[in-house]
């Protein structure tokens, strides 16, 4: 079988911490030195893989508030674990929970789970770590870093890592027996997950599928954040519910009767949520005509169809407005979902085709309509419009002549609010 030779990264000098034995405590975050060195990823000295001389220093500099030490010099297993704990707990700060949850990434943070719950069983800290010992246990990091989008070819990688899905390279003569030093310990443990400040990482966004890496750009899901924004809160840039069913409530518009092949005279509205009932501004919601037919749209101006996208205002209302079937006395069905890859929760409207006979009100009939006759005869008629704004659909101004009959003579612009008839 082909065997594996470990590569060597000697650089500044660098005591990792020894941990000669674990315990079920919290893994404290500590001080980043403003000038560590660039090769050296901050979540060494955030999460005390490396500590300074003076572990009280809250404000330490480097080199000199920390130990020196020999690259050369043999890791032991307290020091690999402890390093390995810095790892897991970057990862779990770091990566999507859908990613921490993978076989790989659970079996991993089980396994130095078990070191911090049972620090004694089967272990001597100042034991010897050997070539083949520590490949093992970085192979598992690696093992989740490759998983779904995480590749060789965004960045993870050491600076000198030239090929293969782990750092460290192929070669027949290796002898995974032999002892491993510090300078490789840290070589296969310099993966870096984060970027320079005010600008995302590439595998995040990778993972997300964001094609622009502006990151003052508005995030595509429509929270209103930025994508850096987004990125700094851990929220799914392509999804505004970040993985989290809202709750659907049907507000009103269900049980209508109109007539055939026209509208309801009200919209169908909805409240999205979240999980403490706040609502959820430019919410996306689907509404979809199902049994009975017809069409919906979001607007005056929108296209009918059997399935459009609303999302909501302010309020966390989003609503349709619905044109019944051509056929009469049918009832029809209308389903408004929020969907969260295979989850989804909904809300049905119901409404119903009348017979043929009658009149029904139009949604965007103007309302509150009045008139004022002037001493010239002529007329001044003002009312509340329910239409788009952006509706260009001319406004027809009718009205009924001493005979009982109806008469169209004028049409207002589209959006108005009033209008001045001339005398007759």
């Amino acid at each position: 079988m082909r065997l594996l030779t470990l590569p060597y990264c000697k650089s500044a000098a660098l005591t990792l911490t020894a941990v000669l034995s674990f315990a079920a405590t919290s893994f404290a975050q500590s001080q980043i030195p403003s000038n560590a060195p660039s090769g050296f990823p901050a979540w060494w000295f955030e999460w005390n893989v490396i500590v300074p001389t003076n572990p009280t220093n809250t404000s330490p500099t480097w080199p000199g508030d920390y130990p020196t030490s020999d690259d050369y010099s043999a890791i032991n297993q307290g020091t690999l674990k402890n390093l390995a704990l810095g790892a897991i707990t970057e990862l779990q700060a770091q990566l999507p929970a859908a990613v921490l949850t993978n076989s790989n990434a659970v079996a991993l943070q089980n396994l130095i789970s078990g070191w911090v719950t049972n620090p004694a069983t089967n272990a001597d800290s100042y034991a010897a770590v050997n070539q083949g010992q520590l490949k093992y246990l970085a192979k598992q990091f690696y093992d989740v870093l490759g998983t779904g989008s995480y590749t060789a070819g965004l960045g993870l990688q050491p600076t000198n890592w030239t090929s293969g899905a782990y750092p460290w390279s192929t070669n027949s003569g290796a002898d995974p027996y032999s002892l491993a030093n510090i300078g490789q310990a840290k070589c296969v443990f310099s993966f870096d997950l984060t970027a320079p400040e005010g600008q995302v990482p590439a595998w995040w966004a990778a993972y997300y599928g964001v094609s622009n890496l502006d990151p003052s750009s508005l995030s595509p899901s429509g929270d209103g954040n930025t994508i850096y924004g987004d990125y700094l809160a851990h929220l799914n840039p392509s999804d505004l519910y970040n993985g989290n069913l809202p709750r659907l409530t049907l507000i009103s518009g269900s049980g209508q009767v109109g007539p055939p092949n026209g509208l309801v005279a009200a919209p169908l509205v909805v409240s999205v949520t979240d999980s403490s009932n706040n609502p959820i501004n430019n919410a996306p919601v689907v509404f979809t005509v199902g049994q009975g037919g017809g069409m919906v749209q979001v607007s005056s101006v929108g296209a009918l169809a059997t399935s459009v996208t609303a999302r909501t205002g302010s309020s966390g209302q989003a609503r349709v407005f619905f044109q019944l079937p051509n056929t009469t006395s049918t009832t029809s069905q209308i389903t408004c979902s929020a969907t969260i890859g295979f989850q989804s929760t909904n809300v049905i409207f119901s409404e119903t085709s009348g017979n043929g006979t009658g009149n029904y009100p139009s949604p965007y009939a103007p309302s509150n309509v009045s008139a004022r006759l002037n001493t010239d005869g002529s007329v001044d008629i003002s009312w509340v419009t329910a239409a788009d704004p952006s509706d260009t659909s001319l406004i027809p101004i009718r009205y009924q002549a001493t005979d009982g009959t109806w008469v169209t003579n004028a049409y207002a612009p589209a959006g108005s609010t009033s209008y001045h008839l001339p005398r007759q």
